[in-house]
C-alpha cells in the first residue's frame, strides 16, 4: 500500500510540474534547436547591396559625330561605398574618356551638373562630386535657363557658352566650311542679339581715320573690341563711327566680333530671327554675279585701313555670310550684341 502510495504521489508531482512548464514557457527538448538557429541568424551579416548610377542625356545629341562617345557608362557602387560621379575624363559607352562639350542639347543649352529630375535648371550635383548611393539613381543634365531662341530682356539668344573653342559655319556653298574661334571671357553664359536695333539701324562707317586697333575675331571678343575702339577713338561720336554709334541704339550693347555676326547669320539662317536684314536695309547688286547684300560691322579689324563686315541675306547663294574687307569709311550696319550670366543679367 505505501509502496502504490509512493508512485501516486510522484505520479501527482511529475502532473504538477508538467503543469508549471507549461505556464513558465520552461523550454522543451526542441526549444534549444530552436534558439540555437535564431542565434545563428543574428550573427549572420546581410550581404551589401549594389547600386547602379545610370545616366541619361534626354534632347541631346553627340557633337563629335562618334556614336557612342558622348554617353556615359553605367557606374555601380555597394551600399556604404563612396564613388565619384561622372566628370571629364570618366568612361563613355564606347570606353573613351567622356567629355560634356560631346553632348549638345537640342536648343544649345549649357550642360551645368547632374540633376534627379529630367529637363531640370537645378544641379543635385556637381561633376566629380563624391557621395555614397543608398538606392539606384538615374542622373540628367542640369541644364541652363536659356538656350538659343529664347529671349532676355527683349533680346534674343544667338549663343550659350560650353567651353573653350567652338566651330561656326562661315561659308555655305557646296557641303560648307567651318571655322575654329576661341571663346574668350570668362563672366558671361550667353550672347543675345537686340535685333530691335538692328533693324532700325542706319548704315554707319567703321570709324573717322585709321589706326590700329589689336582686335579678337573670336566668340566673346566683340566687349573688348568695342570697349578698345571706344578708347581709341575718343574724339569720334555716333554719326562717324560704328561702335559709338551701337551703344547709342543699345546702351548695353557691343559691336560683335567676326564669330559673333556669323553667330547672328546662324541665327537667321535657323529662324531664330525673323525680319532681319529688313527689306530697306537689302541692296541689289547688278552684273554678272547679282545677288541682294545688306553688309552688317563686325568690330574685328584686317588691318590699320579695313575692317570685316558681312552680309546677313540668308537666302544669297553668292554673297551670303560672306566677310568683306570694308574700308573703314565705308558704311554698314549695325545689330548690338549683349552678354548675360547663368541667371540672364547683363555683363557689363
Amino acid at each position: 500500500m505505501k509502496q502504490k502510495r509512493l508512485i501516486s504521489f510522484i505520479g501527482t508531482v511529475c502532473v504538477f510540474m508538467g503543469a508549471l512548464f507549461m505556464m513558465t514557457g520552461c523550454p522543451t527538448q526542441q526549444n534549444p534547436q530552436i534558439d540555437s538557429s535564431q542565434v545563428k541568424e543574428q550573427d549572420e551579416k546581410p550581404k551589401p547591396q549594389t547600386f547602379t548610377i545610370t545616366y541619361e542625356f534626354p534632347d541631346c545629341t553627340s557633337t563629335t559625330g562618334f556614336s557612342n562617345d558622348w554617353k556615359l557608362k553605367s557606374q555601380t557602387a555597394k551600399s556604404g561605398e563612396e564613388i565619384t560621379l561622372a566628370k571629364d575624363g570618366s568612361e563613355s559607352t564606347s570606353g573613351k574618356p567622356w567629355k560634356v562639350e560631346y553632348v549638345k542639347h537640342k536648343d544649345s543649352k549649357a550642360i551645368k551638373g547632374w540633376s534627379k529630375s529630367k529637363n531640370s535648371e537645378t544641379v543635385d550635383y556637381a561633376f566629380g562630386e563624391k557621395i555614397k548611393p543608398t538606392g539606384n539613381m538615374t542622373l540628367y543634365p542640369a541644364l541652363s535657363k536659356y538656350g538659343m531662341g529664347d529671349v532676355i530682356d527683349g533680346k534674343t539668344v544667338i549663343y550659350v557658352r560650353h567651353g573653350k573653342k567652338d566651330k561656326i559655319q562661315t561659308q555655305f556653298l557646296l557641303e560648307g566650311t567651318y571655322t575654329d574661334y576661341n571663346v574668350i571671357g570668362e563672366n558671361w553664359r550667353y550672347i543675345a542679339a537686340d535685333v530691335d536695333a538692328g533693324k532700325n539701324s542706319e548704315k554707319k562707317q567703321w570709324s573717322s581715320l585709321a589706326k590700329n586697333i589689336i582686335s579678337s575675331n573670336g566668340i566673346g571678343g566683340g566687349k573688348e573690341n568695342t570697349e578698345k575702339i571706344l578708347a581709341a577713338y575718343s574724339h569720334d561720336d555716333e554719326t562717324n563711327n560704328a561702335a559709338k554709334y551701337c551703344k547709342h541704339i543699345s546702351p548695353n550693347g557691343y559691336l560683335p566680333s567676326e564669330a559673333e555676326v556669323f553667330l547672328i547669320f546662324k541665327a537667321i539662317r535657323d529662324k531664330k530671327i525673323t525680319g532681319l536684314p529688313t527689306f530697306s536695309q537689302i541692296t541689289h547688286i547688278g552684273g554678272s554675279f547679282s545677288g541682294d547684300v545688306a553688309h552688317f560691322w563686325t568690330s574685328t579689324q584686317h588691318d590699320v585701313s579695313n575692317a570685316y563686315a558681312i552680309n546677313l541675306v540668308k537666302d544669297e547663294l553668292i554673297y551670303s555670310g560672306k566677310t568683306e574687307r570694308a574700308k573703314i569709311k565705308a558704311e554698314s550696319f549695325v545689330c548690338p550684341i549683349i552678354y548675360y550670366d547663368d541667371d540672364g543679367n547683363v555683363v557689363k
